[in-house]
C-alpha cells in the first residue's frame, strides 16, 4: 500500500522567492546579450568607419600622381591599377554613387593618360600634334580634377553622415 503524505506547511515570500530566481537569472542574461549585441553593432560601425577613413587618406595620397598626367610619366599602368583596387574597395565600403564615381575617375585617368602618351609621342616624334587632341587631353584633365574634388567631397559628407551608424 501506497501511503500519500501531503506537507501543509504555508508557503511563505521566501519560497515564492526562490522560484522566482530562476526568471530573474533568464531576464539578467537576455539584457547581456542585448547589451552584448549592442557593443557588437558599435564595435562594427566603427570598424567601418576606420575602413572608410583609410580608403578616403589613400585616395588623398594619390591625388598628386592622378593629377599630374603627362607623356614622360611610364607608370600610369601602375597608378591605373592602384586606382582600380580603391574603386573596387569603394564599392563595398560606400554607397553605389560614390563607387561609380570613382569608377568613372578611374576611366577618366586611363583615357587621359592615353592621350597625353599619344600626344607626347606626336611632338617627340616631329609629327604634326593634332590641336583637338590636345584639347581633348586638357578638357579631360580639368575634367578629372573636378570630378576628384567632387569624390573628395562626397567621400567627407557620406562619413559626416555615416559617422557611427
Amino acid at each position: 500500500m501506497v501511503q500519500l503524505i501531503i506537507d501543509i506547511t504555508p508557503k511563505d515570500w521566501f519560497d515564492y522567492a526562490t522560484a522566482l530566481g530562476p526568471i530573474i537569472a533568464a531576464l539578467i542574461a537576455c539584457g547581456l546579450a542585448w547589451w552584448q549585441g549592442m557593443i557588437q553593432k558599435k564595435q562594427h560601425n566603427f570598424d567601418l568607419f576606420k575602413e572608410r577613413w583609410k580608403l578616403k587618406k589613400q585616395l588623398e595620397e594619390y591625388i598628386p600622381e592622378l593629377t599630374n598626367i603627362s607623356g614622360e610619366n611610364s607608370n600610369y599602368g601602375i597608378i591605373y591599377h592602384k586606382l582600380s583596387k580603391i574603386t573596387d574597395t569603394c564599392s563595398y565600403l560606400f554607397d553605389e554613387e560614390i563607387a561609380q564615381k570613382a569608377k568613372t575617375i578611374a576611366v577618366l585617368y586611363l583615357n587621359t593618360s592615353i592621350l597625353s602618351k599619344k600626344n607626347t609621342h606626336s611632338i617627340k616624334t616631329n609629327q604634326k600634334a593634332d590641336s583637338q587632341a590636345i584639347d581633348k587631353e586638357f578638357d579631360n584633365m580639368l575634367k578629372l580634377s573636378s570630378e576628384l574634388g567632387h569624390l573628395m567631397s562626397m567621400i567627407s559628407s557620406y562619413l559626416k553622415k555615416n559617422k557611427f551608424q
